[in-house]
C-alpha cells in the first residue's frame, strides 16, 4: 500500500493555501519536541489546520506509521493551536515532502519458505512516560521465520489516566495493544484453513511489566488489575508468548515519542519495499 501521490498533494495544498515554500527535513518532528510556546493560542488558526490535520491522519492510519506520533501530537493542540505548532506541522509536512519521492510501499507480500498459516502475530508496544499523562503506542504485524514482517495495525494515543511510575504506563500501553490484539488473532483464525491456533508475540522493553504479565502483579502494581488485569489473564489463557526486547529495537518506541532521523530510519527499516 503506498500513497505517494496523496501526500505531495497534502504538501502541495499546504503550500499554495499558506503561501510558503517547505524545506526538507530528516525526522516528522524535531526531538524532544515540546509544547512550551509564550504566543497566545489562535483558534482562527487552528480552525484552518483542521484540513491539513485530518489529511495527515488519514495517511498516517492508512500508509504511513512513521508519521503517527507527530499527528497524533499536533492534533492534540487544535483548539490552543500557537506559531510553535504551525512551526511544527511544517516540519511534519518538510519531512513528508522529502520522502514521499523515497517512500515505498508497506510491505504485503509474504516472502518465500513463509506460508499465511504459519506467520505469527506480532505485537510492540511502548509507552512514555510523561507527567501528567503519558502516550500509548503499539504496532502489530505478521512475522515470518524467513524475514517477512507484514504491518497490520499501529497507533499513538495519549493516555486518559495518569500514571505514577514507567512501569504502570507501560502496563496501560500493553492492556491498550492487546485489546486490539484480541480481535485481531479471531479474525486471523477465522481466515486459516488449519486448526492451529495463530501463534501470538507480545514484546516489551519493560521487565516489571512482562513480570507481572508472566507470573501476576506485585503489591506494588495491585492497583492496576482493574485496568489491565483482565488483559493480562487473557494473555496467559491463550498461551500467548511475552518477550524482552531493547529499547532500541522497539518499533513501538517511534509511536511514543519524537525521535532523530536515523532513528526513524532504523525502527521502520523492513516495513517498506
Amino acid at each position: 500500500i503506498g500513497q505517494n501521490e496523496y501526500a505531495r498533494k497534502i504538501v502541495s495544498d499546504y503550500e499554495t493555501k499558506f503561501k510558503v515554500n517547505l524545506k526538507g527535513k530528516s525526522a516528522p518532528l524535531p526531538a524532544d519536541v515540546s509544547c512550551a510556546d509564550e504566543h497566545e493560542p489562535s483558534t482562527i488558526v487552528g480552525d484552518r489546520m483542521r484540513s491539513p490535520i485530518g489529511a495527515l491522519l488519514y495517511l498516517s492510519r492508512s500508509s504511513r506509521p512513521d508519521i503517527t506520533f507527530a499527528v497524533s501530537y499536533l492534533s492534540r493542540f487544535m483548539t490552543v493551536w500557537t506559531p510553535h505548532h504551525t512551526m511544527l506541522i511544517e516540519h511534519l509536512l518538510g519531512y513528508i515532502k522529502s520522502t514521499c519521492e523515497k517512500k515505498d510501499k508497506l510491505a504485503y507480500t509474504i516472502n518465500e519458505g513463509d506460508s499465511w498459516e504459519n506467520l505469527k502475530l506480532v505485537c510492540y508496544s511502548d509507552a512514555d512516560f510523561k507527567q501528567p499523562r503519558s502516550t500509548s503506542g503499539y504496532i502489530i504485524l505478521l512475522e515470518g521465520e524467513n524475514g517477512t514482517r507484514i504491518p497490520l495495525e499501529w497507533a499513538s494515543k495519549r493516555q486518559t489516566l495518569t500514571a505514577t511510575s514507567s512501569g504502570e504506563s507501560e502496563s496501560y500501553a500493553a492492556a491498550f495493544a492487546v485489546k486490539r490484539l484480541m480481535s485481531i488473532s479471531t479474525l486471523i483464525s477465522e481466515t486459516r484453513n488449519s486448526d492451529k491456533p495463530v501463534q501470538i508475540v507480545l514484546r516489551l522493553d519493560n521487565n516489571a511489566v512482562i513480570t507481572a504479565i508472566r507470573h501476576g502483579m506485585s503489591l506494588m502494581m495491585s492497583h492496576l488489575k482493574r485496568h489491565a488485569g483482565v488483559c493480562f489473564q487473557f494473555l496467559s489463557q491463550v498461551g500467548m508468548e511475552v518477550e524482552y526486547v531493547k529499547s532500541s529495537d522497539n518499533i513501538a518506541d517511534a509511536f511514543t515519542k519524537s525521535l532523530t532521523g536515523p532513528q526513524v530510519k532504523y525502527l521502520f527499516k523492513g516495513l517498506f519495499e
